[in-house]
């Protein structure tokens, strides 16, 4: 009788220890146990060749180093156009079971298959920069910009230090890209209403630098008489200076991205005037809070657009892209 008692209390004190202190914190697991292990984020871009990514990065690291309940991982592709590195690096955080993926592929169309695998998989997807629009409702979020808002803003930016008009040369990051496309559709319609602007040159930098120089030294060659000059790029931009201040020309200039070396060259009168854009940084740290409560299993809201900022003289000084 002594030893089926002792046997009776065992059992009593292993069922009320696993009924008690079992629980150590963490989000849920598939059979409803708690996981102690930080969530696992990856996030993957299109390139680290452009300084909008980079701080795009940056936002993100930072962003990640204020929550210790999740490991974040950042790799990208060589340039935006290899996206079959972008397919690669989708894939291998597929097969590793990552608990949310986070991605910007700049030009979403080629991803889409390796995206429905993601969603296939059960892993929170989170876009961010780049939509998938044939995906809308399929992932967990779009953490976003609006490039037909941000050119239009550059439009009426234009419009309104130039209201007599003029000559614009228009200098493209990649022609035919639905970003592209989107900011030039937006900054033509920021000029209606104005005065008369007349496009008279519409040339692809392809978002480089030196093209950005080389390609302005043609166009003000062809056109030394022009006004104003609207470039899709802060990146080819500052190529585009260097041709202008070589020909002592100074038209008025508008770019786009708003980052650090072209808020710079605003700062110091260096050609550029304006530079329309959002911050990166804010993109970045967004997309990857929503991707980590996603990997928590947490409820996100299904789109966030980050605003606009047209950047001049009068607020460069204040500007943190």
């Amino acid at each position: 009788m002594k030893v089926k008692a002792m046997l009776c209390a065992s059992i009593l004190a292993a069922a009320v220890l696993a009924g008690c202190g079992g629980d150590s914190g963490g989000a849920a697991s598939a059979d409803g146990a708690k996981k102690t292990e930080p969530v696992r984020v990856a996030v993957v871009l299109a390139a680290l060749d452009n300084p909008f990514y980079i701080a795009q990065k940056q936002g993100i690291e930072e962003e990640a180093a204020k929550h210790p309940d999740a490991k974040v991982t950042v790799s990208a592709g060589r340039e935006r156009t290899a996206s079959d590195e972008v397919i690669g690096l989708i894939e291998d955080a597929i097969a590793k079971g990552v608990d949310a993926i986070a991605v910007n592929g700049s030009d979403d169309a080629p991803l889409i298959p390796v995206l429905k695998r993601v969603i296939a998989a059960k892993i929170p997807l989170v876009l961010f920069d780049a939509p998938a629009d044939a995906l809308k409702g399929q992932y967990a979020t779009y953490i976003g910009t609006d490039n037909e808002a941000g050119g239009k803003a550059a439009g009426e930016w234009l419009k309104e230090h130039m209201p007599q008009g003029g000559k614009v040369g228009l200098l493209l990051c990649v022609a035919g890209h639905p970003v592209t496309v989107a900011r030039v559709k937006g900054f033509e319609a920021g000029l209606k209403g104005g005065g008369a602007f007349k496009t008279v040159s519409r040339v692809d930098a392809e978002c480089d630098r030196d093209k950005g120089r080389k390609v302005m030294e043609d166009m003000i060659t062809a056109h030394p008489d022009i006004d104003a000059v609207f470039s899709t790029s802060d990146g080819q931009t500052m190529g585009a200076i260097e041709a202008l201040k070589a020909a002592h020309k100074d038209p008025t200039f508008v770019s786009f991205d708003a980052q650090p070396e072209a808020v710079d060259a605003i700062k110091a009168g260096n050609i550029i005037d304006a530079s329309s854009g959002w911050s990166a940084r804010a993109l970045g740290a967004e997309a990857i809070k929503a991707a980590i409560a996603a990997a928590h299993g947490d409820p996100v809201p299904p789109g966030r657009v980050i605003p606009v900022t047209v950047v001049d003289k009068t607020n460069a000084a204040a500007w943190k892209g």
